[in-house]
């Protein structure tokens, strides 16, 4: 455990299964209540007054992860130099722009991260609130010559991906190339459901 000189009060710990011995850093017991992080009967507990970093002693693989959420973001602090833009949402932006990305250049590597199965399988509700923000930016009055399911699903896509870089004008202007609300709700559905072989609550209205 190694006690950080920042503005906000912060911990930071290292994991790691290798000898730290000769490292400046205090051995911690998570069982013992003598700090800020603990684990009681398989539970772990954390002061959440205090900003808290781990470092991992080795490399973080997408592969292992179980689950992915959208959380609210401080109302003041950043860890990025200079903010991102992002202080005091509630992550519904960035659950847009992500299920944008996975679905325009359909990626599934992560698709059991988005899906539950207690008590039934289903999308997660951060699966859900990315693709309603999705439908939401792109749906605005449209009225474009594309109405075969080829061409309305070349324009998702792309409108899809733009979104992702947050471009959103300019997918919002890609998405008006589809003929009608209605058209794109049915093909972003559908594109959802090939996708995570699931279909989506968030867009039966």
């Amino acid at each position: 455990m190694e006690v950080r000189k920042y503005k906000n009060h912060a911990y930071r710990f290292m994991i790691s299964d290798k000898d730290l011995s000769k490292l400046p850093v205090t051995p911690y017991a998570p069982t013992k209540e003598e700090g800020p992080l603990r684990q009681v009967g398989g539970v772990w507990y954390w002061n959440s007054e205090h900003t808290a970093e781990f470092l991992l002693d080795s490399s973080l693989i997408l592969h292992f992860c179980k689950k992915i959420d959208f959380v609210k973001h401080h109302e003041k602090m950043c860890a990025a130099p200079g903010g991102c833009g992002q202080l005091g949402q509630d992550g519904t932006n960035a659950a847009g722009r992500v299920l944008a990305f996975l679905l325009s250049r359909d990626l599934r590597g992560l698709n059991d991260t988005l899906i539950v199965t207690d008590p039934k399988t289903e999308l997660s509700t951060a699966a859900e609130r990315g693709i309603l923000k999705a439908y939401e930016d792109l749906s605005r009055n449209l009225g474009g010559p594309a109405k075969s399911n080829d061409d309305v699903d070349a324009a998702l896509r792309a409108a899809l991906l733009q979104l992702a870089a947050g471009e959103e004008t300019h997918a919002q202007a890609t998405a008006k190339l589809i003929r009608s609300d209605d058209l794109l709700c049915r093909r972003l559905a559908e594109l959802v459901k090939r996708h995570f072989k699931l279909e989506s609550t968030a867009l039966k209205f």
